[in-house]
């Protein structure tokens, strides 16, 4: 479509660019005539300039101000990292950025780095901090690097620990690690970010560009090359080359602007959930398989090996094995979930010890120590299960080992299996991490419909095929069984001979408190308890029962941890620094809260692993199923249950009453 100059189409399509996308001409050209005389001119409707205009992008206007900076003064891209030490996205992101120093836009670009510190990151703000002051002494980034080397682990013993590596004045750092102007400048840089529209951590603003998460290398790159090509424009146009950055932003919008759709779009919708129909799951003899191929039934598992809930499915799958193994075949497949920043790592290094017939050995390393999935570790690993370990690290980085992930991944979304674990037996899913007995009834039907089929003549390698021919088309039913009733009436609690209790054993009012050291609600209740004890002193008994859950990946520990604690009489204390903490439970900083509260850690470390702490958390969680207790936290006053964290009135109102009777 080709409009003369003066032309109502020409003016018409100008002005629906201008409406359409009004609010980047409007900050980018500030004081421009807008007047029809001014915008109309010989358009194209398929140019080049004026689909850029249609698909533009804003520019923000950030300044870089007293923001710690990597990188020339004058590089011609200037990228403002929007941050937060205790974030895992950030930690991943840093590594695209750390790649972006070496790769082949190094000398082009300068870092500024901007906090956010997240409120329900508990110990993001003193991470901010501990940077900034480091920084003071010429050492940001060597800081910066140790805490995202140790994001679970910004304790302030830690920093205490980095300052000494780093070589800074000890005294100088814990005298501005208290600096109101270090505060001041941490604040400003997150409502700076906030008013941007960087609400979340990581985002990036490259020369005003706004890209937002922990994006690939590969993005950056994109995002960077159009901002080079802008700025080398500002170059040939005679602008210094320490002024193109504040040349190509100092017009940009200064609060976040929101693009308006196009006229008539509909709102994205939501994907319909997956199927309850037999899937057509690609399968074949695998490297990746056990079990004699081709089977009878094949089950195919979608798994991540960062998942506390497949670490149990893996568990599952052995059982199943134990107990199918002549007529199953199960295959695992990747499915590493974009919130476990160790997933995808894993999966690649299983595939790399795939490649040395080793993949079922790397698979059960993983698994058992899911928790700790680093790159030490994968190595370790490898030479512990015999393999070439240059080789392992060399095909761990392979496009070959990254394409057959990636493979999985979509295959995954494709058939439905959105999150972690999910089972495919003969197509039927099965998802969650179910026990043995759920799945027994789906192979034992699938079992008989397979021996039906080779009764009529199928070949045992066309059986899978044939099976599939079925895809598409109702599953069988596979309900779980429903949840046991809830006890009605006041609920019996049983005593059990090392229970943790505060209080005389005579009281007139006993609380049975089911709780989860890392559970954010039980940590608010054991709040409410302390005020309670306060209140009613002897006149109650609290007795303390643990619940941890599956998804919490410290609970587990930290119940051991307190309750081998308890063995020196120091529970409560425990108890007390684990919920202060629960944002920052791991391995290390349970041993350090151990040290804190003076015990005897020889004695501490014997009792943590002895077979009786872990049949107490074990008995414990056996109990709240019997009592009805299935989250956290969950109380029972003289019997009466009180499910949540509720309000400390509401738990008066039970004490009183009974101890009027």
């Amino acid at each position: 479509m080709n409009e003369s100059k003066g032309g109502a189409g020409a003016y018409l399509l100008i002005m629906l660019i201008a409406g359409g996308a009004g609010f980047y001409l409007g900050q980018q050209n500030a004081g421009t005539p807008t007047t029809a005389d001014a915008l109309v001119a010989d358009v194209d409707c398929n140019s080049d300039e004026v689909k850029d205009c249609l698909n533009a992008e804003p520019i923000y206007n950030v300044p870089v101000g007293n923001a710690t900076t990597k990188g020339k003064a004058d590089a011609l891209v200037t990228i403002v990292e929007v941050s937060d030490f205790q974030c895992p996205f950030c930690s991943r992101a840093n590594k695209s950025v750390n790649a972006l120093f070496e790769g082949k836009y190094a000398k082009d670009i300068r870092l500024a780095f901007f906090h956010n510190p997240l409120g329900f990151h508990n110990r993001a703000m003193p991470a901010a901090m501990a940077a900034e002051a480091a920084g003071k002494q010429g050492k940001f980034w060597e800081m910066h690097d140790k805490m995202f080397a140790n994001q679970r682990n910004l304790t302030d013993a830690n920093f205490d620990k980095w300052v000494g590596e780093l070589g800074l004045n000890a005294e100088q750092f814990k005298t501005d690690m208290k600096d109101k102007a270090l505060t001041k400048k941490i604040k400003d840089q997150q409502a700076l970010a906030v008013k941007l529209g960087a609400r979340g951590t990581p985002a990036f603003f490259i020369n005003g560009r706004y890209l937002s998460g922990a994006q690939p290398v590969a993005k950056f790159e994109e995002v960077i090359a159009k901002a080079l090509s802008d700025a080398q424009k500002q170059i040939k146009r005679g602008v210094s080359a320490k002024d193109v950055y504040a040349k190509l932003t100092s017009k940009g919008a200064n609060s976040k602007i929101t693009k308006a759709a196009a006229p008539g779009a509909a709102a994205p919708k939501r994907p319909a959930p997956p199927a309850d129909t037999r899937q057509k799951v690609p399968a074949q003899k695998s490297h990746r398989g056990q079990g004699n191929w081709p089977a009878k039934v094949t089950i195919v598992g979608y798994s991540d090996f960062q998942c506390p809930f497949c670490s149990r499915g893996a568990k599952t799958v052995e059982e199943i094995m134990k107990n199918y193994g002549e007529d199953v075949y199960f295959i695992y497949k990747h499915n590493p979930l974009g919130f476990h920043p160790n997933a995808e790592p894993a999966a690649r290094a299983s595939e790399a010890a795939g490649l040395q017939g080793k993949f079922l050995e790397m698979h059960d390393k993983l698994f058992a120590d899911y928790k700790n999935l680093t790159q030490d570790n994968f190595e370790k690993w490898a030479g512990e299960i015999g393999l070439n370990v240059a080789q392992f690290k060399k095909d761990m980085v392979s496009d070959k080992v990254k394409a057959q992930v990636k493979k999985d991944t979509a295959e995954a979304t494709k058939v439905g299996a959105r999150g972690t674990p999910n089972f495919f037996v003969n197509g039927i899913p099965v998802r969650g991490a179910l026990p043995f007995d759920r799945f027994k009834p789906t192979i034992e039907a699938e079992l008989k419909k397979a021996n039906a089929l080779i009764k009529k003549g199928t070949k045992l390698k066309d059986v899978y095929a044939e099976i599939m021919k079925d895809a598409g088309k109702a599953a069988p039913s596979f309900k779980l069984p429903s949840a046991p009733a809830k006890p009605k009436g006041p609920v019996k609690v049983d005593d059990h001979p090392e229970d943790m209790a505060f209080g005389p054993k005579n009281a007139k009012v006993t609380i049975y408190e089911f709780s989860d050291f890392q559970c954010p609600f039980c940590s608010k209740g054991a709040a409410v308890v302390d005020e309670l004890k306060k209140a009613y002193g002897d006149k109650i008994r609290v007795v303390f029962k643990n619940l941890p859950l599956g998804f919490h990946q410290h609970a587990e520990l930290a119940a051991r941890a307190a309750h081998a604690a308890g063995q020196q009489g120091k529970f409560w204390e425990m108890h007390d620094v684990l919920f202060k903490n629960s944002r920052n439970l791991g391995e290390e900083p349970i041993k350090g809260f151990a040290k804190q509260i003076g015990l005897d850690m020889a004695k501490w470390e014997k009792d943590l692993n002895s077979p009786a702490t872990k049949a107490k958390i074990e008995a414990d969680k056996a109990l709240a199923g019997k009592v009805g207790a299935r989250g956290t936290p969950n109380f029972y006053i003289n019997g009466e249950h009180i499910a949540g964290a509720q309000p400390v009135d509401n738990f008066k109102a039970i004490i009183d009453k009974q101890l009027k009777k």
